[in-house]
């Protein structure tokens, strides 16, 4: 399942990669990002094939999302 997550400036220096939110899978592969917000990270994620399901899920996730 993709699901968003919020990469630091810490976590994101280990990686190579800009802060922000990120659709990352289950096992920590980044799927698409940097997004600025939660909301836009949330959005793309709903538009991947299946968004009825995953849309599902964000909208009963969106006030609960993962912070590094």
């Amino acid at each position: 399942m993709t699901v968003p997550y919020y990469m630091s400036e810490t976590k994101s220096d280990m990686r190579g990669i800009k802060p922000g939110w990120y659709a990352i899978e289950d096992d920590g592969t980044l799927y698409s990002g940097p997004f600025p917000s939660f909301e836009e990270c949330a959005d793309r994620i709903a538009s991947l094939p299946t968004s009825d399901a995953k849309g599902r899920l964000w909208r009963s996730a969106q006030n609960r999302p993962v912070k590094d």
